[in-house]
């Protein structure tokens, strides 16, 4: 059987703040690139992944996720809970 497992680290989410600002920093530096070679903006890439990865970390959310799981799940014989 496979599982999911989240791990949490207490304290990550300066570490995960400061490595946001130092990518959409870097990649103000790719935007012409970005821009000119792959039709992309890169900053708001980097917002994009920054928002999800925030997302990710909201451990409250992440509870509310698994309720709405279970009660739209409960007694689906091909999911098991």
């Amino acid at each position: 059987e496979e599982v999911a497992v989240k791990v949490q680290r207490p304290g990550v989410l300066p570490t995960i703040e400061k490595d946001l600002v130092l990518f959409r920093w870097l990649a103000g530096f790719l935007e012409d690139y970005s821009q000119r070679n792959l039709g992309c903006d890169a900053q708001l890439i980097v917002d994009e992944f920054g928002e999800k990865i925030l997302e990710e970390l909201d451990y409250n959310q992440e509870a509310r996720n698994i309720q709405d799981f279970f009660d739209n799940f409960k007694g689906d014989k091909f999911v098991k809970i």
